[in-house]
């Protein structure tokens, strides 16, 4: 939500999927520092749902990767970036959930990136992730009887004293996205609708 409330300021290119470079391109192969390796990256990202997406021309972010990237971090400053220039934008956004395993690599190959940490309840992802149904029930879970059965089984307990706008370092949601952008300013919403704008470089 929070992402799309960026994208909805018009500052930023429009980018609706989340880019995958750290958690699936980037094991799958390896280090970019190799020509033949970045033309085989570019052979196999061409044909994605995050190429088709991005709005970018072939034959030119084909060019642009093979001939300057050697990282991952590169790797997304390149589409990013045009995608940015494209449409007259000085800043760009990313985001997902899979960000938070990589943020001292992300951070290291892109140094003045900036992390936006959301925390919401796993009952609300739960719901959204049913209701967009990124996730699907095996064929045996698949009977609503039974999903009533076990949902009157399932008890929440909130914990004393936990607001939910807490921001303890102790508390971990694995439910957790984070968004990485460069620049900008950044818009912090508290509880009860005050807003708070705050400048970065």
């Amino acid at each position: 939500m929070l992402y799309h409330m960026l994208l909805s300021s018009g500052c930023f290119p429009v980018y609706r999927t989340e880019p995958c470079v750290f958690d699936l391109l980037v094991p799958r192969f390896g280090d970019f520092c190799s020509v033949a390796t970045r033309r085989q990256l570019m052979r196999c990202w061409l044909r994605t749902r995050q190429f088709r997406r991005s709005g970018l021309d072939a034959g030119e972010i084909t060019e642009k990767v093979v001939a300057s990237v050697t990282t991952g971090g590169e790797f997304l400053c390149a589409v990013m970036g045009e995608m940015a220039r494209a449409g007259g934008f000085q800043h760009w956004a990313v985001w997902g959930p899979d960000n938070l395993l990589y943020i001292p690599t992300i951070k290291r190959q892109i140094p003045d990136a900036l992390f936006i940490h959301v925390i919401r309840d796993g009952r609300d992802v739960a719901y959204a992730l049913d209701t967009k149904e990124f996730i699907r029930p095996f064929r045996w879970d698949r009977n609503p009887s039974r999903g009533s059965a076990h949902e009157s089984r399932c008890v929440y307990r909130r914990e004393p004293g936990l607001r939910e706008d807490s921001q303890s370092e102790n508390r971990c949601d694995p439910c957790s996205q984070y968004i990485v952008y460069r620049g900008m300013e950044v818009w912090k919403l508290f509880p009860g609708g005050s807003v708070e704008a705050a400048a970065f470089g």
